[in-house]
């Protein structure tokens, strides 16, 4: 099973504030839908839930949009899913970010949504869809780091009776070197092969991290990747 999931964040796209931009991205997604192996959107600052709806619309009658949940509501991060390839089911989340001591952490939309993406009918893969506190400073450093941590201790009780591995795309606001990523965060690692950007005008937004299921797993990435100055957490 190989397939590509396009990352893109929409800043709040409306038909009502700017339909001609609407349009642009209605048609570059068509385009990218164009490439056999894009199975999947996974898509930040929605805006408005129809957005997905059009945009799925835009592409045709075999993608369907997922809306993310957290505590029984619609966030803003989604995903389109070709439906001759993939299925999902959304994951809700059950409880709002929290710094360690157990303050709530506030950044005026939902940071993340998470889906069972089914293959053949059975689980695939899990993928959480983030979209984290976007400020430069070594506080909201501090802030994604606990975003990242809150997010992992949702994603360990969603698994904590399956094996499936786990996708994070989305809009990090951050750096590969960040706390988040490390282990204190999500303790996660980047794919070698998913830091390519396009050399066109429709590019792949952010790479691609999986949870970190072993250490030997991380040794082998870093091993094949080019790249000492790229500081992957450990």
């Amino acid at each position: 099973m190989e397939f590509r999931i396009v990352v893109w964040n929409l800043h709040g796209l409306s038909h009502a504030a700017d339909p001609a931009r609407l349009q642009l991205a209605a048609k570059a997604f068509r385009t990218l839908a164009e490439d056999k192996e894009i199975a999947a959107f996974a898509l930040v600052e929605l805006g408005t839930d129809s957005i997905l709806e059009y945009l799925g619309n835009a592409l045709g009658p075999e993608w369907m949009p997922c809306f993310g949940a957290i505590r029984g509501g619609y966030s803003e991060n989604g995903l389109l899913l070709n439906t001759e390839k993939l299925s999902a089911t959304t994951l809700p989340l059950t409880t709002d970010p929290y710094f360690p001591r157990g303050r709530t952490i506030k950044i005026g939309r939902e940071p993340a949504a998470v889906f069972q993406v089914n293959y053949n009918m059975k689980p695939a893969f899990l993928i959480a869809v983030v979209h984290f506190k976007a400020e430069q400073g070594r506080s909201d450093d501090y802030t994604r780091k606990c975003l990242a941590a809150w997010l992992r201790t949702e994603l360990e009780q969603l698994l904590a009776n399956s094996t499936v591995p786990v996708v994070i795309v989305g809009d990090f606001n951050g750096e590969p070197y960040e706390e988040m990523f490390g282990p204190d965060g999500f303790c996660a690692f980047r794919r070698a092969d998913a830091a390519l950007r396009s050399q066109g005008s429709l590019k792949l937004y952010n790479p691609m991290w999986r949870l970190l299921p072993d250490q030997l797993t991380v040794t082998a990435r870093r091993a094949q990747s080019d790249g000492a100055e790229r500081r992957l957490p450990a």
